[in-house]
Order: structure tokens, then sequence, then C-alpha cells
């Protein structure tokens, strides 16, 4: 919106969308530019594999089976361990639900969905209940110990007392509202593949595309001083941009 862009100030605000992986690079170069831009990363759901039984399916072979040569050096050059460990490929309604509870709080969100992925492809951790708590907790445990985002209340985000944890383990009694939101992810993450979006990461601003794939910090920067220069634009129309859900600002 053009409120949050806030163009009439001397940084813009650009809604960065992140269509589900990871942000660490994104971050750093939003970081690298805080003086120019005020950047919020928001995340959009994605499914690769949505009609995974809600219990996941086995994964065949041994870790080092699951995880290629390629893949192991791909994934230590943008600092992940792929480790093969979780024997089990999940559904995961449930991780995006949990995504969708906590975007009132984009600092948290983010901070939930990096230690999600990291329990799951480098601890083999499988994403239920049990371990999505497990990764809200540590999500706690990091704010307490101010090992978070130094920026964790920033403009616009209030400050919450209640735990990650305990938001989640709130979720996970509500069975209308953890069903309404588990809906609500698969009627977003359909929206984004029929936009054309069929590979993740995904990067809008302000929900105008700008590329795929791991990219490098500085290539963050660049395109985020592009889009600090572009001359304010009206807000998009529905028919030249995804398909956005109404509630949801941005993806990436």
């Amino acid at each position: 919106s053009e409120e949050e862009v806030g163009r009439g100030d001397d940084r813009v605000r650009p809604d960065l969308t992140v269509v589900l992986r990871r942000a660490p690079k994104l971050q750093s170069a939003a970081a690298q530019l805080r003086d120019e831009l005020d950047a919020t990363i928001k995340w959009e759901p994605y499914m690769l594999r949505p009609n995974t039984p809600l219990e996941g399916y086995p994964k065949p072979g041994t870790p080092e089976q699951r995880v290629g040569h390629a893949m192991r050096v791909a994934g230590a050059n943008a600092g992940i361990t792929f480790t093969g460990l979780t024997d089990r490929t999940p559904n995961t309604e449930l991780f995006h639900a949990c995504m969708l509870a906590l975007e009132e709080s984009p600092r948290r969100q983010t901070a939930f969905q990096e230690k999600a992925f990291e329990a799951y492809f480098t601890l083999g951790v499988f994403p239920d209940e049990a371990g999505l708590l497990a990764c809200a907790q540590k999500v706690d445990v990091d704010e307490r110990s101010g090992d978070g985002d130094d920026d964790e209340h920033a403009e616009g985000e209030s400050s919450s007392s209640s735990s990650v944890e305990a938001a989640l383990a709130a979720l996970f009694t509500d069975a209308d509202r953890i069903a309404a939101l588990r809906r609500r992810a698969k009627q977003e993450a359909l929206e984004i593949r029929m936009s054309g979006v069929s590979s993740v990461p995904f990067f809008f601003f302000e929900w105008r595309p700008v590329f795929s794939g791991a990219r490098d910090v500085q290539d963050f920067v660049g395109a985020l001083r592009a889009f600090a220069r572009a001359p304010p634009v009206e807000s998009c129309s529905s028919s030249n941009q995804p398909a956005a859900p109404p509630a949801a600002a941005a993806a990436s």
C-alpha cells in the first residue's frame, strides 16, 4: 500500500515478499541499506506437493542417499547443511498455518521460518505439532538471550508479551482456528501458483515480481536500490499482480 511504501519519508518502505524458503541474504541486504530504506519481509505459503497426506510419507534410502553431492555443495555455498536426516516427506499445511498465525509479527514469523527450515533440512525434525513447538521454543530462547534480530521492535510492529511457543500451543488447541488457517494457507498457495510462480524462493517488492532462485546479497542490494529510485506507482491492479489474498500484503 502507498502508506506502507512511505514515499513522503526520506526512506522508502517496500514490503519484501518471499515465497517460502529462507531470507538471510535479503535480510542482510536490507540491513546494509537501513539508512536508505525501511524494509519489512513478509511470507506467503507455497506448496510443492499439495496432495501429500497430512501424516506425510516415508522417504526411501539412507540420509546420505537422500542428499546428492551437488545438493550438499549448493547448500554449503548458501550456508545450509542438508543432511537427509528427516525420514518422511511432510504435508506443510500445519507449518503454513503457524506462519499465518504469526503474521502480525514479521520478525517472529521470519525467525520461526528459519528455525523450521533448519529443523527439517539439518536436524531431522519432522514438522508436526511437537516439532513446530520445538522450533517456536528456540525462537523464544533467542529472543530472551538477545540473539534475535536487532530490529525486533521495528516500526509498525508491536511487541507481544506472549511467547511464540505459547501462541502456537494455543493455536493447536483451537480446532476451528487451525482448520481455518489450513484452508487459508491452501487457498493462498494455490493463488500464488496460479499467478505463475512455479518454484521458490520467489521475491516480490510491493507485489512487483523481482526474481526467483538463490541470489547473492549484492543482487538484493542492487534490486532494492533500483526499487528505491523508481518513481512512485499506483497500486497494482488485480489484473497485473499475483492474486494476493486480501489479508496478505506480500509474498517472497
